[in-house]
């Protein structure tokens, strides 16, 4: 498998970064925690290239190994890297075969009472066996969080994410990012919180406007100007904590497009429960659930089966988390993802049934 890096200096700048963070944690006054794991899954999914009409199954494994680096200068001050390198190997679709590397670093200042603020990097390079889907995306957020009275917090956060698709530009994009929250605590296991979210995506390809009477009759024709997407997310939140821990929520998401045919709006439901059961096993759940409060006139792909994160997608899973040993931890889960796109050739259904081992060291 050949490894692309896409554009040289941002993989050397990330590296350089990297470097220079580990060294001076290493050799620098100061407390230093380091978690290595090692994680080893196998998978069956009975739709791997999520077709509509003709799926294809097989047999996969995952094999992933990450470093958690935190030091702490003072106790007021904390850096961290973190690194996830490894990879997923089908049986039979090797031109499936992945190879994943991601680094975060990020930085936190609590030297003012009651306040937090900080800045993170986080940049991910993903290669495939014949190198025409690879990509690298980048992003950069910082944050400010401070605990108010009435068991109140504020959390105020701004980022940009860059996505580079090494092959092809028409599926690059930039997206800036920016989120503020207000949460109670209300009794030590039930907090809730209200979020509102906006975000402008704009594409590397023009936007759309339609020539002609009626949906029918009427002709696309892409313009000059580059396509340019507004999301508002106004959110709701729930966490409980009482005998187990679950947390719900509801985001209205609106997209407003300035290319024709892509303004919608949708309902987004979510909820994660993790239970335990006896000494050593629990039982998690996660939900997330797209109700389409609007349908857009068209569907025009641009990142949709590129990335791991979907923005159409429904998913549900279940898992089983067991402590063999104080070093060792396997799960069992089974995982079904769903996508209701307003065009048919776009939906697809998956099940993923996997076994997994988690070694700590």
């Amino acid at each position: 498998m050949t490894v692309r890096v896409g554009p040289l200096h941002r993989m050397c700048a990330v590296l350089l970064l990297t470097a220079l963070a580990t060294l001076a944690a290493v050799s620098a006054q100061g407390r230093v925690n380091v978690d290595h794991t090692a994680l080893l899954t196998i998978e069956h999914d009975d739709n791997v290239l999520r077709s509509h009409s003709d799926p294809e199954k097989d047999f996969l494994v995952r094999l992933f190994y990450s470093l958690d680096l935190v030091y702490l200068p003072t106790i007021k001050h904390r850096l961290e890297l973190r690194y996830l390198g490894g990879g997923k190997k089908y049986f039979n679709l090797e031109s499936e075969d992945t190879l994943v590397n991601k680094v975060a670093l990020g930085y936190t200042n609590m030297s003012f009472n009651d306040t937090w603020i900080g800045i993170s990097a986080d940049f991910k390079l993903r290669n495939t066996r014949e190198g025409e889907r690879d990509y690298d995306k980048l992003l950069l957020l910082t944050f400010y969080e401070r605990r108010l009275p009435l068991d109140l917090a504020i959390n105020i956060n701004a980022g940009i994410d860059r996505f580079d698709y090494i092959e092809l530009d028409y599926f690059d994009y930039w997206i800036h990012r920016y989120r503020c929250s207000l949460s109670r605590a209300f009794t030590r296991d039930v907090s809730a919180g209200l979020e509102y979210g906006f975000a402008q995506k704009r594409f590397a390809f023009g936007r759309f406007r339609a020539i002609g009477d009626g949906i029918n009759e009427a002709i696309l024709v892409q313009g000059n100007t580059r396509r340019v997407d507004n999301r508002h997310s106004p959110r709701i939140w729930l966490d409980l904590r009482w005998k187990m821990r679950a947390n719900f929520s509801y985001m209205y998401r609106i997209n407003d497009s300035n290319s024709y045919g892509e303004t919608y709006s949708s309902h987004v439901i979510s909820a994660a429960v993790s239970i335990p059961i006896v000494e050593g096993l629990s039982l998690q759940g996660l939900g997330i659930f797209q109700l389409r409060a609007t349908e857009e006139e068209v569907s025009i792909p641009h990142s949709t089966g590129i990335e791991d994160e979907e923005e159409h997608l429904n998913a549900f899973t279940a898992r089983a988390t067991f402590q063999a040993h104080k070093n060792i931890i396997v799960e069992a889960g089974f995982s079904r993802y769903w996508s209701t796109e307003l065009d048919k050739d776009f939906r697809f259904v998956k099940d993923v049934a996997s076994m997994g081992f988690k070694f700590k060291f």
